[in-house]
């Protein structure tokens, strides 16, 4: 019985976890409330339908990842303690583990969407990733879609899937370490999939994904300061934004 409520508790964190990293890319004038929002908004203030959409995602986004927040704290009684940021030893060996965890997660991201593309479905990688536009760049928002943006982004992801999920699967759920940081990879990868439409962008969104998730738990476990994760994710995010 305690398994079956531990893989409906697992469920429901992937459900969650899902939600976040989608539901705000689903939010366009097709939908029948936010065009109604917008008209009865403009009534008030003039907006631009591109700047309310960036407006109404960024609301949602910080809404989802606070409704996770309180669940997490309130169901699963955790404790202000986990954000402490613990001082590395070494602070050279931390900066080291950053640059090494760097190196890794793009030459595995990389190798794996070669194998699965080149090799077994025997598509052209860099089209497939040319095809990709997660990170919507907007001149008129400049500064928001290519730094604001993908900041909170970062920030928030990194906190939620390498530190608050980090310690509710593996110090409630009594996973070990590996199995835990494992299902976190598959859970935000498979998140990062389902923002794509084809086959060949979602493979490439799911291993950006797991490695991401991956080599940053590592990171926080062996650094035991979040920041370095942070860091990570902000810098690997950056080939999404820049990469045209």
């Amino acid at each position: 019985m305690r398994i079956n409520c531990i893989y409906i508790e697992i469920f429901i964190l992937l459900l969650l976890s899902s939600v976040l990293v989608n539901l705000i890319n689903r939010f366009n004038f097709k939908n029948p409330f936010i065009k109604k929002s917008y008209l009865y908004i403009n009534r008030i203030i003039n907006l631009e339908k591109r700047k309310y959409i960036f407006i109404i995602r960024f609301i949602v986004y910080l809404l989802v990842f606070s409704m996770i927040f309180f669940i997490s704290f309130k169901v699963y009684k955790l404790d202000s303690s986990i954000f402490r940021l613990y001082k590395s030893n070494e602070a050279l060996k931390s900066i080291i583990a950053l640059i090494t965890s760097l190196i890794i997660t793009v030459q595995m991201f990389f190798m794996s969407i070669m194998i699965f593309l080149s090799l077994i479905l025997k598509k052209n990688v860099v089209q497939a990733i040319s095809e990709i536009s997660w990170i919507e760049i907007n001149k008129e928002y400049l500064i928001y879609s290519r730094f604001i943006r993908p900041l909170l982004v970062s920030i928030i992801e990194s906190i939620l899937y390498c530190l608050i999920f980090n310690f509710i699967i593996i110090y409630i759920f009594k996973f070990n370490f590996i199995e835990g940081i494992l299902i976190l990879s598959i859970i935000y990868g498979l998140g990062k999939s389902l923002l794509m439409n084809k086959r060949e962008t979602k493979i490439i969104m799911f291993f950006y994904g797991f490695w991401c998730v991956f080599i940053g738990n590592i990171l926080y476990g062996f650094t035991g300061n979040i920041i370095y994760t942070i860091l990570l994710f902000m810098i690997i995010i950056n080939f999404w934004v820049f990469k045209k």
